[in-house]
């Protein structure tokens, strides 16, 4: 079947979903202390210097990231007044949810698949997670998405002619959003469809003179914007330490090759098993020939060798190729017909897991958790149950149908996260610096100084405060009269405040 002649299905089941689980932990999760609120603090900062290209982060340059999603918090600041957990969680979640409509839309399936297609990208682990996470990775993900989309849209109809105009602006975006990778996962991912094609001669056409000039004329905007507000000295820092640099001999995690490897199999789950037992039932059967499963492969596996290659590694990085393996895993399913015992066993795997989720709680969850927190996790340990047991009876007793497993275990941890999520509140004093902010602040003055022990990453608490916050663990200081210090006691992870008077 030519997936470009199938009618295009949509079910809003999986996105219903997915928004009311994101919807308690948009509301009532604090800023977590190593990126996002660093990026408020960064936001604020860029906001008072007037800086718009050229960023710092406590007076120290910060050329790590391109400017857009730090424009991104700028303007939800202005907008707002404050920085909002739920407003900065929509430019994380609605370009997940496009990214999957735009697949859907590509990759078309027969309804229920591509229902199916949907459920296991929206709700595979690190895709939800930074669905609901303040970073750039999700926008960047959807323009790579959409690249590659224009490109096969050219590839299959060179006559679009605009097409080759979107295709270097998705391009562009892509590394607006993060970086580097926004041009390297289209450019090697075309490539090597090409190659397996046996048409990289044709490569011109897509990455020619066009497309080449409209990356040339925004870069260029943005860099010389760059020089005029930092100097050649952070032009360098952008282009060449944070890219060079951490490619080759990272500085921040640095990890070895076979890093994903491992990495893979958590990031994408309860999904990896099974699309992995797809791709390989399908490549000895001979069943990826078609030029559009060769390009979801193509793409993902350049990338994963790519992004091991390099020397900075982390789990997220991966996130670019979730959206195709997705897609790819339910097109090999729905293709697969009688053959799908595989992928069934490797179903089961995770909903046997879900049936034995309230055992586990039982036996780790109260060693770890608050009270409040726990009673959450049991309650949403029985859905898992419940679904896991559902999707086992689909599989195995009701007629083999692996779509409505799929469904089974997405709606299942969708639910449990809805419910775990409505007690996040309780976690908050575990994940961010809110709750010692709103402590300290009845004793600060307008000349106090704040100091911070057992806290990393606190002096970004000046996003809450208003003023300059010193991560005291690692100086000697000597505090003023009226100086505050907030203490944390790691024991309980309560907080003590000081308040000096001589």
């Amino acid at each position: 079947m030519n997936p470009t002649r199938t009618r295009y299905q949509f079910s809003w089941l999986p996105y219903l979903a997915v928004i009311l689980a994101a919807l308690p932990l948009m509301i009532g999760r604090d800023f977590t202390p190593d990126n996002e609120l660093r990026y408020l603090s960064i936001a604020d900062e860029a906001l008072a210097n007037g800086q718009f290209m050229a960023f710092t982060n406590h007076g120290l340059p910060y050329a790590d990231k391109p400017p857009l999603y730090i424009w991104i918090v700028m303007a939800c600041r202005l907008i707002a007044g404050a920085h909002c957990m739920w407003l900065l969680s929509l430019f994380s979640l609605v370009p997940a949810l496009i990214c999957c409509a735009v697949m859907q839309r590509w990759v078309r399936l027969k309804a229920r698949w591509s229902e199916a297609a949907a459920w296991m990208l929206l709700t595979g682990a690190y895709f939800f997670g930074l669905s609901v996470t303040l970073r750039m990775d999700m926008l960047m993900t959807l323009f790579i998405v959409l690249a590659l989309r224009s490109f096969w849209i050219m590839y299959r109809e060179p006559s679009r002619v605009r097409q080759r105009w979107l295709f270097p602006l998705w391009v562009f975006l892509a590394v607006f959003s993060k970086g580097p990778l926004g041009i390297l996962i289209p450019l090697a991912g075309s490539a090597a469809f090409l190659l397996w094609q046996k048409e990289l001669k044709s490569f011109g056409r897509f990455w020619g003179w066009r497309t080449w000039l409209v990356l040339l004329v925004l870069c260029g905007a943005w860099f010389g914007g760059v020089a005029l507000d930092g100097g050649a000295a952070y032009l360098d820092n952008l282009l060449v330490h944070q890219t060079v640099g951490r490619a080759v001999n990272a500085f921040h995690h640095k990890r070895p090759f076979w890093y994903y490897c491992v990495a893979f199999w958590y990031s994408m789950a309860p999904w990896s098993l099974a699309v992995i037992a797809a791709v390989i039932v399908a490549a000895i059967r001979k069943k990826l020939s078609g030029p559009l499963d060769r390009l979801l492969l193509s793409v993902s596996a350049v990338t994963f060798v790519m992004l091991s290659c390099f020397s900075s590694k982390i789990q997220v990085y991966l996130l670019p190729i979730f959206p195709f393996l997705a897609f790819l895993g339910a097109r090999l399913m729905q293709d697969s017909k009688g053959n799908r015992l595989p992928v069934r066993l490797c179903l089961a795997i995770p909903a046997l897991a879900f049936v034995f989720a309230p055992m586990a709680v039982d036996l780790i969850g109260a060693k770890v958790l608050p009270a409040s927190a726990f009673s959450a996790a049991w309650r949403a340990s029985f859905i898992l149950m419940i679904g896991g047991l559902w999707a086992l009876s689909k599989m195995f007793l009701r007629g083999r149908d692996v779509e409505a497993a799929i469904r089974s275990i997405g709606l299942a941890l969708m639910g449990a996260v809805f419910v775990a999520g409505l007690s996040i509140g309780s976690l908050n004093s575990l994940l961010g610096y809110r709750t010692a902010a709103e402590a300290a602040k009845p004793y600060i003055t307008e000349n106090s100084m704040v100091y911070t022990f057992g806290m990393p990453r606190s002096e970004n608490m000046d996003a809450y405060l208003g003023r300059p916050v010193v991560f005291a663990d690692t100086i000697n200081f000597r505090p003023g009269p009226g100086d505050v210090v907030i203490r944390r006691n790691q024991a309980d992870n309560s907080y003590k405040i000081e308040i000096f008077r001589k």
